[in-house]
């Protein structure tokens, strides 16, 4: 992609490009004009299981999630892409308020050995089974917990079952702090009365980069429930403390300051860029755009500019950042960012100053003066180094009449040729050089020191620290912590703490943010010009450094306590109950902060044929600042003899006066053959009065155990605005046999239409397995089977034919397979036609010794009549040794083929299982497009006590290429860890 994203070129281009594009998606067009966002749901997994799919909604003002099958909900229309992973959602427009959020869980299906579990996984907190059956780490699988990286050491297959639970790490890479967190509490119970206590705690200290505080919450209770009289109670009261909770926990940042600035011209007509704390911002034509690390600078905060014909160099806190200013638009254009770091062959780790000689260019860093031609700034291999004064910390550079001058912490240097001379008459330190005429002016931490002749003449400036230079007007301009000086004119000519200073035909100034973050920039031409952040768009907070914000003023403290009390009467169940929760009240994982009060009541009844619910409650919320009340209730009837029916109606009231009503009637009816169920279900609100929803229905019949036919339908209402799709599907399965063969055939037909659209669209699918008889003869048998596919819409047309048979022959085993597919998309005349072969091998003949072969190759030809065609291919191969003896300990040896990586892998594992615990020992090796890496490990596993285990591991690890140096490292983990 050619563009600097959010760039003025790119908007122009995308604005552009929305004139005449238009998106097609489900056979609809889109012009990019008139684009949305919010409305599709990528997973990042395909094939997603269909039945697994659970959606719940959490509207805005509320805490809970809740089914999107809720009456209230109606409105809410979705469908779901199971192949490719994708969720098509229609939300009301009065979903998108702050606070309102959805919540999606699915399972879906996957063939490999190699699992992706994020992150920074806790270790030993896994959970791998396979088929129900649990699985020993070291011994069935390997995990790499910092990369979230899982290796089965079985082959699965398409109908096997992996299952894995495992827990991610709070703080890292792994969550969203920058600390390790820690829980630890308990719970006495003693006859009816529990009292408990919890802290969580995050472990560490920040350094001057680290945004947040470290949390500290604390939480205790205590719970009593008994009887009194005929009615039961319950009876909680808490208590919290959190010291830095989330959303509170911010540290102080410092102040951005403006390090320098350079004008320049370039084919795209002139640029002001000012160096910040945070990156760059730009001045061109008017207006001023920022970058940083994520638009290509190499790095965050910029100490020096330097601008030369055909590039802008960037000094920054990574190495040095080229800006080819070859082309119009030069910062917009991914192609004009070049970054040179020091494992390229920056001399250092930061760069601090710049300076521009007779011919070569003087670049400070924290290790090195770096000398070079122009042309050479993109090669830091041609460089020339010199040393730094000893213990010095560059701050300034420049090059007059053949010298080079460098300014540090501790005074003024210059370059003899072999060594650093000291100016004994110059403080440090050092802010900025200027050379003038016959002179060199010095910004230094008492002033501006004047040297002629390599000797001192004097000081322009005395008393006040001056931080930077600039010539202007043909005088001497200087910037302090009070403001902005000239030479010959008496008091400031602006107030501020002016930190870097640009002349020429202009004088740009750039100042230092104040206690407050603001932060200004100055331009005079000769009259003086601010330009606020409102118009610059710097942030006046340096957004790498920060100070400790103190706990007195970010500490929330608060109560919470409820009382319930409930009886039985006959058939009635009854419940009334009241709870509070005051301002500062937070359980540990909640980021609530608001204050709510209610009370309740509940009414159950039930017998044999009916049920009834109702309930009712009264909740104020923020009592203590803006009070908001709200009245629910729910009332629930169902009745059931032979068919069943049900309605619920849930009412909500709040005291802005709106009201909503959730509705639902549905019944259902069942015979020996057949079965049917219909509902209605919707939402009704006010003032401004509308209704939404849904009419539902569904027909099974099974005339036989063979036959199974089904028909259901969709049909939403709306009062107002779109009411949706409307959808009937026809099903029908058919499961059968004989003697030779048994085949399982289902096919589904689906018609769709948006109900102000008379154009309906016609979705079919068909799927036919068949299962041979397995055929037996001498020493072995064969087991065959097919898949016939067929998937129709209007997208796209797509078929398939899978044929696989597994072989047995003595001890050997063979699975064969080979899929043949294509695929046609009229909108894009496009076609694909795919093949594969997969071969799997295992033989059972050497004992203890068995060898395994896994095998697979694929094709994709893509063809277009306009475009031609594209082959694309690929093949996999995996070769396993396992060695298991008659012996406590086994040995596995794998080599691994990934034809699209380019890949070889070898690994070896030993595992022995003794009376205490388990050893297990694994080298790898990995060879990927010229870079070898590979690790040798060994662990110990040993449970300690019921729930407690200890883990032990001590590894080497290895990695290179041709071109790089070999790296290698020893690393270690001793894991002691609790289940409960």
């Amino acid at each position: 992609y050619p563009f600097i994203l959010d760039s003025d070129l790119e908007e122009a281009f995308l604005t552009g490009l929305f004139e005449y594009a238009v998106l097609e998606v489900s056979g609809e067009g889109y012009p990019f004009s008139e684009a949305g966002r919010r409305r599709y749901l990528l997973f990042g997994e395909r094939d997603v299981i269909e039945e697994s799919l659970e959606l719940w909604v959490r509207p805005a003002g509320e805490e809970d999630f809740l089914p999107i099958s809720e009456p209230r909900f109606s409105d809410f229309a979705w469908s779901l892409y199971p192949k490719e992973g994708v969720l098509k959602i229609s939300f009301p427009d009065d979903f998108f308020q702050e606070g309102a959020a959805l919540k999606v869980s699915f399972r879906y299906r996957r063939v490999g050995d190699v699992f992706m579990l994020g992150l920074s996984v806790v270790p030993g907190s896994e959970r791998v089974y396979l088929n129900g059956k649990l699985l020993s780490r070291g011994t069935d699988y390997t995990i790499d917990y910092e990369t979230g990286v899982l290796v089965l050491f079985i082959t699965l297959t398409e109908d096997d079952e992996l299952k894995v639970d495992f827990e991610r790490q709070r703080g890292g890479l792994g969550g969203y702090t920058e600390y390790e967190r820690v829980f630890l509490g308990a719970t006495l119970e003693y006859g009816d009365m529990e009292a408990s206590l919890y802290r969580a705690v995050d472990l560490g200290q920040p350094d001057p980069a680290t945004r947040v505080m470290p949390n500290t919450h604390t939480v205790g209770g205590i719970r009593m429930s008994g009887e009194a009289g005929d009615w039961d109670y319950d009876l909680s009261f808490g208590a919290s403390e959190n010291v830095f909770p989330l959303g509170d926990n911010e540290r102080i940042a410092a102040q951005n300051r403006i390090n320098d600035i350079a004008a320049f011209s370039s084919p795209g007509g002139e640029y002001v860029v000012f160096a910040h704390q945070n990156g760059l911002t730009v001045y061109h034509q008017g207006k001023f755009s920022s970058y940083g690390a994520g638009q290509g600078l190499g790095g965050r905060k910029v100490a020096a500019l330097l601008a030369l014909p055909d590039r802008l160099l960037c000094a920054t806190d990574s190495g040095l950042t080229v800006v080819r200013l070859w082309d119009q638009n030069p910062f917009d254009r991914v192609a004009s960012w070049v970054r040179i770091y020091q494992e390229d062959g920056f001399p250092g780790e930061e760069g601090l100053a710049l300076a521009m000689g007779e011919v070569v260019v003087y670049l400070a860093t924290d290790q090195a003066v770096a000398v070079f031609s122009p042309g050479d700034s993109e090669i830091p291999d041609s460089w020339t180094r010199l040393s730094l004064p000893e213990g010095e910390r560059p701050r300034a550079l420049a090059a007059a009449e053949g010298k080079l001058y460098l300014g540090g912490q501790e005074g003024l240097y210059l370059w003899t040729g072999e060594d650093w001379m000291k100016f004994p008459d110059v403080p440090g330190p050092v802010n900025d050089l200027l050379a003038r005429e016959d002179a060199l002016y010095v910004a230094t931490g008492q002033g501006v020191r004047i040297l002629r002749a390599g000797a001192g003449a004097g000081w322009l400036s005395a008393g006040e620290a001056v931080h930077a230079l600039a010539s202007f007007q043909g005088r001497l301009w200087w910037g302090t912590d009070s403001g902005l000086y000239s030479e010959g004119q008496k008091g400031p000519v602006l107030k501020g703490a002016f930190t870097a200073l640009s002349g020429g035909a202009v004088l740009w100034a750039g100042t230092e943010a104040d206690v407050a973050y603001e932060l200004d920039l100055w331009r005079l031409g000769p009259e003086p010009e601010r330009f606020p952040q409102s118009e610059t768009h710097i942030d006046g907070q340096d957004l790498g450094h920060f100070q400790d914000a103190p706990a007195s003023a970010h500490t929330a403290r608060g109560l919470a306590g409820s009382l319930n009390f409930s009886r039985k009467l006959g058939d009635w169940d009854f419940s009334i109950g009241a709870g509070t929760r005051w301002p500062g009240y937070q359980a540990i994982g909640s980021t609530s902060t608001s204050d709510a009060h209610g009370v309740s009541f509940t009414a159950r009844y039930q017998d044999e044929s009916l049920s009834a619910t109702i309930q009712g409650r009264w909740d104020v919320l923020n009592l203590f600042t803006s009070p908001k009340g709200k009245l629910s209730g729910v009332v629930k009837v169902s009745w059931d003899a032979g068919p069943k029916f049900s309605l619920s109606l849930t009412p909500v009231y709040s005291e802005q006066g709106r009201f909503d009503m959730g509705y639902k009637l549905s019944s259902a009816w069942k015979g020996d053959l057949w079965s049917a169920n219909a509902a209605i279900s919707g939402e009704l609100a006010g003032p401004d009065w509308y209704t939404a929803g849904r009419l539902e229905g569904r027909l099974a019949w099974t005339p036989s155990s063979s036959w199974q036919f089904e028909a259901r339908g969709v049909r939403p209402f709306r009062s107002r605005g779109h009411p949706g799709d409307e959808e009937f599907v026809l099903a029908l399965k058919w499961t059968e046999g004989t003697d030779l063969l048994s085949w399982n055939a289902s096919w589904t037909e689906t018609l769709k239409h948006r109900l102000l659209n008379a154009t309906w669209t016609r979705s079919s699918s068909g799927r036919v397995d068949l299962r041979w008889k397995t055929w037996e003869f001498d020493g072995g048998r064969l087991a065959p089977r097919a898949t016939l596919s067929l998937e129709a819409t209007p997208q796209e047309t797509r078929w398939s034919v899978q044929g696989r048979g597994q072989l047995e022959v003595e001890k050997e085993n063979f699975q064969l397979g080979a899929t043949f597919g294509q695929g046609y998309r009229p909108a894009t005349e496009r076609r694909e036609r795919t093949f594969s072969l997969s071969l799997r091998w295992e033989s059972g003949a050497w004992g203890a010794f068995k060898p395994a072969l896994t095998w697979k190759r694929s094709w994709q030809l893509l063809t277009h009549p306009r475009y031609g065609e594209k082959l694309t291919q690929d093949q996999e191969a995996t070769l396993r040794l396992s060695w298991e003896p008659d012996l406590p300990w086994t040995n596995e040896l794998t080599l691994t083929y990934k034809g699209r990586e380019g890949s070889f892998s070898l690994t070896d594992r030993f595992a022995w299982p003794l009376e205490l615990g388990t050893i297990s020992v694994q080298a790898s090796a990995t060879s990927k497009q010229g870079k070898l890496e590979g690790k040798v490990s060994g662990s110990y596993g040993q449970p300690l006590a019921e729930g407690w285990d200890l883990g032990l591991e001590l590894g080497y690890a290895f990695g290179g290429e041709k071109s790089s140096d070999f790296v290698q490292g020893l690393y270690g983990r001793i894991s002691l860890i609790a289940s409960f």
